[in-house]
């Protein structure tokens, strides 16, 4: 009998934290409801917040890609090369061929947010680089100067010699919105 009371403690407490959590997510205060039929999205996928599509064609000839391109030296010899016990077993290691220096390669992504070439990408995948190109999505490609960087906040301006290109705007945070995806049911 003891066990049953538990149980049905147990239950009842389930019951009513999962009544507390849809209360406190407002679920039955929604003017949309959380749950659609297949004709309810329907009628919703006609409203504008329901696809990306207007937005990427809107922002894609904005969107570039970024190449950069690093030149590492070759390592340096540890000095333990020049140890006496070192030689007495490998030898001379100036009689060793010496490394070539060594290409690195880097790719994101950027944005256009001037129409006189300024884009903005991330630090690190132009972080040291001795060579940037930026190319769009028609295979264009332009050499890049990088004009600054933040390391702190991994965001760099590049800028490439073109004008009259399609940009994406920055926008006021405080003034953005974010509307959620409903789930389908049936």
């Amino acid at each position: 009998m003891k066990s049953i009371r538990l149980s049905t403690v147990i239950l009842l407490c389930v019951i009513a934290g999962v009544a507390g959590a849809l209360v406190a997510l407002g679920v039955g205060t929604h003017r949309l409801p959380l749950f659609l039929t297949s004709a309810q999205a329907a009628a919703f996928d006609q409203a504008p917040f329901a696809t990306f599509s207007p937005i990427v064609d809107r922002a894609a000839p904005a969107v570039v890609n970024i190449s950069a391109t690093q030149k590492m030296k070759a390592q340096q010899m540890p000095d333990f090369f020049n140890d006496p016990m070192f030689r007495q077993f490998f030898g001379n290691p100036r009689n060793m061929p010496q490394q070539q220096p060594q290409t690195m390669h880097a790719l994101g992504s950027g944005v256009i947010v001037s129409p006189d070439g300024y884009v903005l990408t991330n630090n690190h995948v132009v972080e040291g680089a001795t060579g940037v190109k930026v190319s769009f999505s028609d295979n264009r490609e332009y050499t890049a100067k990088i004009v600054g960087t933040d390391p702190l906040f991994d965001i760099a301006v590049l800028k490439i010699d073109r004008t009259g290109l399609t940009t994406l705007p920055l926008a006021d945070s405080s003034r953005v919105k974010v509307r959620p995806r409903l789930a389908l049911v049936g």
